[in-house]
């Protein structure tokens, strides 16, 4: 009688030095962006709001997830359950650590989004506007309520969900993946219209056409976290269907935190152009030090790579408002110091 033949080892690597190289990268730059908010806001435009504290708050989550995924990866998350020591404990703790990082990553969500929605009303502060934008944060704000009580009401007590020997009862896993499924398609459903509200703002406002593509492009951004939230939804069915958790969690950990990332930094980077006036000056003085050439004189006889602005006017700008980059930043209330 034959043998059957042996099913050879996967290869003993770990792909958890990755996840935790993209955390390390999208934190880091997102703090960056954060910073450089807060110092726009604070000593450029003078107009600080609650989008710029619910964009603070947003990245303390994201960084508290960072401390729980280190957690996770330090459990086995990134290799191969057949190379781990104790596969049965190690994935128990995984998933005590998971059902908070869940919670914490559904939260920071939702305080961007929230962020974003308060910036879209510094373009356009309209009863109608403001009407549409509240009542889906509201739905959205709902959503996220549901899936944080799932999360929480998974187990009664909830640390039966690592430790099987407790007396308690537990929900269906399926009911948790139900709320998730919503909470993702509201995900989506939100991050296309506050992609595509600005546009639709700006499309009518006499700027050029050239900087009504920047805005648009820089609002676009948040695409990304559209994108990462579909690749979540995408990569879950194969997480369940496999016998090797540790290993196939990976995608879905990897989308999950470029959706928190990528969020925070679209929230970001249009809040951060009103010191472009500033800057200006100085790269033109450094790629001319390096022998950059620099774009042609204007017929104002100003030197730029932007709009032509000069030092004296970049700072008297900025100092002002930072009217002409408000303007091209969605800042162009500039009254609306809290909405």
């Amino acid at each position: 009688m034959e043998s059957l033949p042996v099913k050879p080892l996967p290869p003993n690597n770990n792909l958890g030095t990755g996840v935790l190289a993209e955390y390390l990268i999208l934190l880091i730059v997102s703090l960056f962006l954060v910073i450089l908010r807060s110092y726009v806001r604070l000593r450029v435009t003078k107009n600080w709001g609650w989008d710029d504290t619910a964009i603070i708050i947003a990245w303390l989550f994201f960084l508290a997830d960072m401390v729980l995924m280190g957690f996770i990866l330090h459990e086995g998350v990134g290799r191969h359950e057949v190379y781990l020591e104790n596969p049965k404990q190690q994935i128990l703790q995984i998933v005590k650590y998971n059902v908070f990082f869940q919670i914490l990553v559904v939260i920071c969500t939702l305080l961007t989004k929230f962020s974003i929605c308060i910036l879209i009303l510094r373009i356009k502060n309209t009863k109608s506007l403001r009407w549409i934008l509240w009542t889906m944060m509201g739905f959205m704000t709902s959503v996220t309520i549901a899936m944080v009580a799932v999360e929480l009401a998974s187990c009664i007590p909830l640390r039966k969900l690592w430790n099987p020997e407790i007396h308690g009862r537990c929900i269906h896993p399926n009911s948790v993946y139900n709320v998730a499924y919503i909470q993702s398609a509201f995900n989506v459903v939100t991050d296309l219209c506050l992609t595509i509200s600005p546009i639709l703002i700006l499309w009518n406002v006499k700027i050029s056409r050239k900087k009504k593509v920047l805005i648009c492009l820089l609002m676009s951004l948040g695409l990304a976290a559209t994108l990462s939230t579909i690749l979540r939804n995408v990569f879950t069915p194969e997480l369940l269907a496999s016998s090797d958790f540790t290993h196939a969690i990976v995608p879905v950990t990897i989308v999950v935190i470029l959706e928190m990332g990528s969020g925070i930094i679209a929230a970001c980077v249009p809040a951060c152009m009103p010191i472009m006036p500033i800057l200006q000056p100085r790269i033109n003085s450094m790629l001319s030090r390096y022998g950059y050439p620099l774009r042609s004189r204007s017929h104002t006889g100003r030197v730029g790579l932007g709009s032509g602005t000069s030092r004296g006017d970049a700072a008297s700008t900025a100092s002002s408002g930072g009217q002409i980059y408000t303007v091209h930043a969605l800042e162009m209330n500039p009254k609306f110091s809290a909405v």
